[in-house]
């Protein structure tokens, strides 16, 4: 008898267990086949609404509007042509170690002296520092020949071959542009030294060609060289000017070329880029192709739908273009708004993409990876147009003292003779902060923490008790973003104590 029951017993046990695990295995497979389904559904409501609203958004689409640009007049070949002259020293074990290039024949001389350690503006530089310079500049006088050639080449694209994970695409020669900036900015240093500012003109136009050569293939890394670049050149204008007084000519040809760098929405341009690019990748990733695959295996995938990411991709890919869509909606706003949205999508990604649960991972797990950190860029282009505009009124100021002896009372009367129009401060909007001092003029930006520092634009400089060496010295980056300007008796002099 109780073998009877134990048989029956387990009979039903069976029976259950059966359908315990059909149960769940239609469940599984049913919900895996509602996630594909709002998956798709999402995915063609978002690729439709692009195919209408922005034509031409898809990467093959951006890839062949690309222009060609002829050898002749190409800022890169000039640049190429640069780089075998003096090719890198790589050391593979270093890997892209900051000392792991050759010092000696290179472009660039990682020990050379940074100017806000030397010197307080507007003190000229000392004799040691314009000692290595000319000995840097005087061995790479071919260099400086063919960079400055590309200030007639305003055009250029460089020869990325994109692969389909971006951590693997090869920008090299982008970033090599870097190198080419730091000899012309020497170079522009010694000239204006040496008061031949025909030439340091033509090096300033060499730059802002340089930064635009990527202009073809506008990635978001590209992007910030160019941004980095602009910004150096907009501070190299404020050593010029602290130095000595160049011609309105010349003033105007500098300005004019910050004015150009303004007219374009290049952060729009960078995150369209980037959307059509990263969209594909992911896209690959959708439809099983291996090599694209290979990229989600060291992603952390946890939870049980880390079991299997396929249900989730379309929706994935979905998101991650609605993220770029709500970033380059914001972006084409008027300079004034895109602060306080930036900071509002910053708080709209974390609670809807970020949020910290086992479905939601998994969910959006490449837009996680994938999407763009957009408020650190919008604070990182706000800025690079808070220096260009105040560079651009600073070169204005100098011109209208040129003209009437004295500097302007207000930024109106720079309108419409010396500028075009009034620029605001991108940050809050209001008119830029222009203070007359004793000894100059100093027009700012109160940049991303919204505070007047009175005008604090330019680096301090601590000395060490125990070692009061410039090159240890400690550098404290300025709050404010502005252009110093400084009355024409007193540049190229020590500031007084």
């Amino acid at each position: 008898m109780s073998w009877l029951l134990r048989k029956r017993f387990l009979k039903w046990f069976l029976i259950t267990l059966f359908v315990v695990l059909a149960s769940t295995a239609f469940e599984i497979f049913y919900s895996r086949h509602v996630i594909f389904k709002e998956s798709q559904a999402a995915y063609d409501e978002i690729t439709k609404h692009l195919d209408e609203t922005d034509p031409g958004w898809r990467w093959e689409d951006l890839l062949a509007a690309r222009k060609d640009v002829p050898d002749e007049k190409n800022c890169y070949t000039l640049q190429k042509e640069i780089m075998a002259i003096y090719p890198r020293k790589f050391d593979v074990a270093k890997g892209f170690a900051r000392d792991n290039f050759d010092l000696e024949n290179g472009l660039v001389d990682h020990h050379a002296p940074e100017p806000e350690r030397y010197r307080t503006l507007p003190a000229p530089l000392p004799f040691e520092v314009l000692d290595w310079a000319g000995g840097y500049l005087g061995n790479r006088e071919k260099a400086i020949q063919l960079a400055r050639a590309m200030a007639d080449r305003p055009e250029g694209r460089h020869p990325i071959q994109y692969n389909y994970d971006l951590l693997e695409t090869n920008i090299q020669t982008v970033s090599d542009t870097r190198a080419i900036n730091f000899f012309l900015e020497w170079d522009v240093r010694i000239q204006v030294h040496n008061r031949r500012f025909e030439l340091a003109v033509r090096d300033m136009k060499a730059i802002h060609n340089l930064a635009r050569s990527n202009e073809q293939d506008p990635l978001i890394i590209c992007m910030l060289i160019r941004l980095a670049l602009n910004v150096r050149q907009a501070q190299l204008t404020q050593e010029i000017l602290a130095e000595a007084t160049s011609k309105d000519a010349d003033l105007r040809t500098i300005q004019n070329l910050f004015e150009e760098d303004l007219t374009e929405n290049i952060f729009a341009q960078a995150l369209r880029f980037e959307r059509g690019f990263i969209w594909t990748m992911l896209r690959r990733i959708a439809e099983q192709d291996e090599s694209a695959n290979n990229r989600i295996k060291s992603l952390p995938l946890e939870g049980f739908a880390g079991l299997n990411y396929r249900p989730y991709s379309l929706g994935d890919q979905a998101r991650l273009l609605e993220v770029f869509e709500n970033c380059l909606d914001i972006s084409n706003l008027p300079i004034d708004l895109v602060f306080d949205n930036a900071n509002k999508y910053s708080e709209w990604f974390d609670s809807v993409v970020t949020k910290k649960t086992d479905y939601n991972r998994m969910r959006f797990l490449l837009t996680r990876v994938y999407a763009p950190n957009f408020k650190r860029l919008a604070f990182a282009y706000l800025r690079w147009i808070a220096q260009l505009r105040t560079a651009i009124i600073g070169v204005a100021c100098e011109r209208y003292r040129l003209t009437k002896g004295k500097w302007p009372e207000n930024l109106d009367d720079l309108v419409p003779q010396f500028l075009s129009e009034s620029f605001e401060d991108p940050f809050t909007g209001q008119p830029m902060v222009y203070k007359k001092v004793v000894d100059g003029i100093i027009l700012y930006s109160v940049g991303e923490n919204q505070i007047d520092d009175g005008g604090d634009v330019l680096p301090k400089v601590e000395k060490k008790l125990s070692d009061p060496s410039p090159e240890n010295a400690n550098v404290i980056n300025p709050t404010d973003i502005g252009f110093r300007l400084w009355n024409p008796e007193l540049r190229g002099k020590a500031p007084s104590k």
